[in-house]
């Protein structure tokens, strides 16, 4: 009588396939979207920072809500340094891409990225006050906060990386 032997193995073999390749894809997606965050973040408007510091990654019961980290009130007290120079209590308007506001988000919500999957369906969203007026374009900008002529982060986000999709709200 023949027999066939450790049938089993096989679907270890395939259990352990399926799961290196989902591992691959998740990094995959982390990377990706660590890309387009910092994107995001690098290109946004910013006066205190707070705009630019608020994207926000959010997937399956992951949210997050509206900081005031680096929101200086009232905003008219940070001055503009190409009209009168540093305010006196210190506050001076940040400009896009500054330094300090990105690599603070991008620090801060490397543990968010770590904690998505390869099947979260993920949205970067902005939960400022202002995020409506400025996707809307009712906000004038200084133009060292234009993105190519425009003020249109998310529009720049879609035209930069041709995967993503907005939806009506920010």
């Amino acid at each position: 009588m023949s027999k066939l032997l450790n049938f089993n193995a096989w679907a270890n073999k395939i259990a352990s396939e399926k799961k290196a390749v989902k591992s691959k894809a998740t990094k995959y997606v982390q990377d990706t979207v660590r890309k387009v965050y910092k994107e995001a973040v690098k290109v946004s408007p910013q006066w205190s920072g707070n705009f630019a510091y608020n994207w926000a990654l959010e997937f399956g019961s992951h949210s997050q809500y509206y900081t005031k980290r680096f929101k200086i009130t009232p905003w008219n007290a940070v001055r503009d340094p190409s009209k009168d120079g540093v305010h006196s209590a210190g506050a001076t308007a940040r400009v896009a891409g500054d330094p300090v506001i990105v690599n603070a988000a991008v620090k801060d919500v490397e543990d968010i990225i770590m904690q998505i999957k390869w099947n979260h369906k993920i949205r970067l969203v902005n939960h400022t006050p202002i995020a409506e007026d400025m996707a809307a374009g009712r906000i004038r900008l200084r133009p060292a906060n234009t993105v190519s002529g425009t003020h249109a982060v998310v529009e720049h986000l879609k035209t930069k990386f041709k995967f993503l999709k907005s939806q009506d709200k920010i």
